[in-house]
């Protein structure tokens, strides 16, 4: 009886197959698809840092949306009070409820054609405080002023001033102060004091 030889490695079962029942051929093929394959990325490879990097992008839009800034806050929109008030007319009135914050609240009326800006704010020690929004000084720059916490801030010069000194300094860069009064849940506003202020907004 002859002993077919086995070879060591089992490469061939005699027929020109691999073990498997693939041929050599297949098998080199095989082993040539799995290297291609794994040079081939998939698509998530690129998506996904795509996706990461929008993201940063995305938070660090947000933040610096919300972030402060060392610059005095810009004034707010004006609103124009109701019950406005033209040279002859009736006082001006604001519901207490929009103004007692401690947030500096700007309005407008109009005299006669020239539009008078003019703000509201609660002091520290509850009363309020009213002023046209402009100075001696710097009225001719139409700049008004801003909040900065505790303070408001010339448009143009960039003096502060404190509110709770607002109808207490008069002159220079100090806000010019109006009358008002509080009656009930309205601040009234003496309407000579928007009227007196027409030069200020020419």
């Amino acid at each position: 009886m002859t002993q077919q030889k086995k070879n060591g490695r089992n490469k061939s079962s005699g027929n020109g197959q691999t073990p498997d029942g693939k041929g050599f051929g297949n098998a080199r093929a095989d082993k040539k698809a799995q290297f291609e394959d794994g040079g081939k990325r998939s698509p998530l490879v690129w998506i996904m840092p795509v996706v990461a990097l929008s993201l940063v992008a995305l938070a660090v839009v947000v933040a610096m949306s919300r972030g402060g800034s060392d610059e005095p806050a810009a004034a707010a929109a004006a609103t124009t009070a109701t019950q406005p008030t033209a040279s002859g007319g009736g006082p001006v009135s604001i519901p207490m409820a929009d103004v007692s914050d401690g947030t500096v609240h700007f309005f407008e009326t109009d005299v006669n054609g020239t539009t008078v800006k003019y703000f509201a704010v609660k002091a520290t020690d509850g009363t309020m405080r009213t002023s046209l929004d402009a100075c001696q000084v710097c009225f001719q720059a139409k700049k008004g002023y801003s909040q900065d916490g505790a303070n408001v801030i010339c448009g143009n010069c960039g003096r502060s001033f404190a509110i709770d000194q607002i109808g207490v300094q008069h002159g220079g860069c100090n806000p010019i102060s109006i009358e008002s009064t509080t009656k009930g849940d309205q601040l009234v506003i003496d309407p000579a004091g928007i009227d007196s202020g027409v030069q200020y907004f020419q």
